[in-house]
C-alpha cells in the first residue's frame, strides 16, 4: 500500500470513528476538503493533460435525504471550478459533480472519487463556450497548448453568435471577479464565468470603461479548458499582463494584473 494509500485509508477510518463517536451530520466544508484533496492527489499525477472532469461523492443515506441536491452540486461545481485555476492546471470536457447515498457510509462520513481514475473516462467535448469561436494558439504554465486545431490555425478569429437559443448557452457561474484598481473607473467589478466578456468603451460591452485610452473594443476573456484566457481585440494601445504587452493569448492566474490604457484591473479567484 502507497502513502497516499495509506493516508486516505486513515484518514477515512479516523474522521469516521470521531462521526460514530459524536453522532454529526455531513457539512459542507467537509465535502469540500475531501474533493480539494482529491483533485490535488489528481494534480500530481498529472503534466500535460489536465485533472479528470467528473468527480464522485458518497455520503449516508440519512446525509443525502437532507442534502439540497440541485444547490450542493452546482455550489460544488464552482468550487472545483476555482480550484482548476488555484492549481494552475486545466481540465478538458464538460465539469460533472454527481452525489450518491451509500449504505455502507456512516452519518457525517463521505468519500470521493474521480471518474478518469475508476473507468468512466474523460467527455472529450470542446469547452469552450457554444457563443464564442476562439482559435489563437497560446499555452498554460505547464506547456499545454490550447485554441490550436488539427490544422494548426493561427489567426485569431472571436466571433459572438447572438442568434444561438438560451438552452445552447452556459449556465453562469461566478468562477472569478475581475476588479478596477486603478484609472477613471477604480471600483468597477465584472464578475467572470463561464461566458466570455468583453471590455472596452462601447456600451454593448461586459465591462465598459470611460478611459480615453481604452478603444471601444478593446481585449475579451474567454473560457477555455476551465481557465479565464485574456486576448487583445485588436486594440490601438495593447493589452498588457503583468506589465508585458501580449502577443496572442494569454492565460489568467490568480492576482494577475490587467492593463488596458491608463486602467489597471486585478484578477481574483476566492480560495
Amino acid at each position: 500500500m502507497g502513502f497516499a494509500s495509506i493516508e486516505s485509508f486513515l484518514e477515512n477510518h479516523i474522521e469516521g470513528f470521531f462521526n460514530k463517536k459524536f453522532d454529526s451530520d455531513l457539512e459542507f466544508p467537509e465535502i469540500e476538503k475531501k474533493l480539494q484533496r482529491e483533485i490535488e492527489r489528481c494534480r500530481s499525477k498529472v503534466r500535460r493533460g489536465g485533472i479528470p472532469n467528473i468527480y464522485d461523492v458518497y455520503m449516508s443515506e440519512s446525509d443525502y435525504r437532507r442534502m439540497p441536491i440541485a444547490r450542493i452540486t452546482e455550489e460544488l461545481r464552482v468550487y472545483i471550478a476555482r480550484q482548476v485555476i488555484l492549481l494552475g492546471t486545466v481540465m478538458d470536457g464538460t465539469l460533472m459533480v454527481r452525489l450518491h447515498a451509500d449504505a455502507n457510509l456512516s452519518r457525517g462520513v463521505c468519500r470521493t472519487e474521480n471518474a478518469k481514475e475508476y473507468g468512466d473516462g474523460m467527455d472529450s467535448d470542446d469547452n469552450v463556450a457554444d457563443a464564442t469561436i476562439v482559435r489563437l494558439p497560446g499555452k498554460f504554465s505547464d506547456g499545454a497548448v490550447l485554441g490550436m486545431n488539427e490544422g494548426g490555425i493561427s489567426d485569431t478569429v472571436v466571433l459572438k453568435n447572438d442568434n444561438l437559443s438560451s438552452r445552447h448557452a452556459p449556465v453562469k457561474h461566478d468562477i472569478a471577479v475581475l476588479r478596477v484598481i486603478d484609472g477613471p473607473d477604480k471600483g468597477a467589478v465584472l464578475d467572470l464565468g463561464e461566458m466570455q466578456a468583453s471590455i472596452g468603451r462601447r456600451e454593448q460591452n461586459d465591462l465598459i470603461l470611460t478611459d480615453p485610452r481604452a478603444s471601444r473594443l478593446h481585449s475579451c476573456i474567454a473560457y477555455e479548458r476551465h481557465r479565464h484566457v485574456l486576448y487583445d481585440a485588436g486594440s490601438l494601445n495593447g493589452t498588457y499582463l503583468n506589465g508585458e504587452k501580449i502577443d496572442g493569448a494569454a492565460v489568467l492566474s490568480p492576482d494577475d494584473e490587467i492593463g488596458i490604457g491608463g486602467t489597471l484591473l486585478v484578477y481574483e479567484v476566492e480560495s
